[in-house]
């Protein structure tokens, strides 16, 4: 030694003090930010964003966001409260002048990519996509107001808290011991609408689907129906019957993956008339028409893959996916399907 005395260590591997609890899950935690890092190539800069991944998984997407701003000079705009405005209704002639041709598919198709992260956009993108042949400086001024929007709400994701049923063993293929159960599929929340109507120039209906698995989303659907119905229990129907599809796909996938589907999906309606109709196999001469729609149906509420219940409209969280809802309604969705803060979830 150098100089006299005794050295204290506190750090020495495999002592007792570095096998409790806390001590071994933090050195695990720090195992698997190293091999991230390695196996990526990122910066040691980002040790702080790595080590918040290796404990729970936010999907945001802040610095796309900023990138979309730019693109559209709007980085120095005040932001917007909702992506769109509840009184607007967009056609394919606005009666304005032609919009720039190269920038309008550019910015949507980013905002389009935008949606696998945030569906609170999913509406407004989807109709916006719709004018891309030949756009109008007021369909571009829709465009600039999701955009505007996003700016306040950059930080907005979806959380996956490491931990959940839905992120160990089955996705990492783990087999399972003999003696040991494997887990059971995760509670569904399932919400389906449409939007009889709703669009003025062809009068089709938009259709909308909510999945929740707790308090996180795992898939959404908003888009415009490709036939006009007539009635709102025809749109409805076709709405429960796109949510089915995806219900049955989702249930197959979990299944897969050793999660294993214990009874029927709930799925959440708020039209009482398609319910009733659903549960009573005589059609009249009014509901002659949705019959195919009907038996698809009825066949997966027969063999146990859905239930069909009702909710009030008023909870109908699929409503944020049907049309542009004013400000305290959208933002009480917003964070009801399950949208987190990346700045208020690390500061708590």
């Amino acid at each position: 030694m150098t100089s006299p005395g005794v050295r204290r260590q506190l750090t020495t591997a495999a002592t007792p003090q570095q096998n409790g609890v806390a001590e071994r899950k933090n050195r695990s935690i720090l195992n698997k930010v190293w091999y991230m890092m390695i196996g990526t190539g990122f910066p040691k800069n980002l040790w702080a964003e790595a080590v918040q991944t290796a404990t729970y998984l936010l999907n945001c997407q802040k610095s796309y966001v900023l990138g979309i701003l730019d693109d559209l000079d709007l980085v120095d705009y005040n932001p917007a409260q909702t992506p769109m405005e509840s009184s607007l209704d967009l056609c394919t002639d606005m009666h304005s002048p032609m919009a720039n041709g190269a920038l309008y598919p550019e910015v949507v198709e980013k905002l389009l990519y935008l949606t696998n992260t945030r569906p609170d956009i999913s509406f407004s993108v989807s109709t916006v996509c719709r004018f891309q042949k030949a756009p109008q400086l007021t369909h571009l001024k829709a465009v600039k107001r999701i955009a505007r929007y996003l700016k306040g709400s950059a930080d907005l994701g979806i959380l996956f808290k490491h931990g959940d049923i839905t992120t160990v063993r089955g996705f990492t293929g783990t087999l399972f011991p003999q003696d040991e159960e494997p887990p059971t599929l995760p509670k569904l929340d399932v919400y389906t609408d449409a939007d009889w109507a709703g669009e003025k120039q062809t009068q089709r209906a938009t259709c909308g689907f909510l999945f929740k698995s707790g308090d996180s989303p795992l898939s959404w659907h908003s888009k415009r129906q490709t036939t006009v119905a007539l009635s709102s229990t025809e749109s409805e129907y076709q709405a429960l019957q796109e949510c089915t599809k995806e219900v049955c796909w989702l249930r197959s996938i979990l299944s897969e993956i050793n999660l294993l589907n214990t009874g029927p999906t709930v799925i959440w309606c708020d039209n009482q008339s398609m319910l009733k109709s659903s549960k009573n196999p005589i059609f009249h001469a009014r509901t002659k028409h949705i019959e195919v729609h009907f038996h698809f149906v009825r066949e997966k509420i027969i063999d146990g893959t859905i239930e069909a219940k009702y909710i009030p409209s008023g909870l109908q969280l699929a409503d944020i996916f049907t049309k542009a809802l004013g400000r305290a309604k959208f933002l009480e969705f917003r964070e009801l399907i399950g949208l987190k803060s990346l700045q208020n979830f690390i500061s708590s």
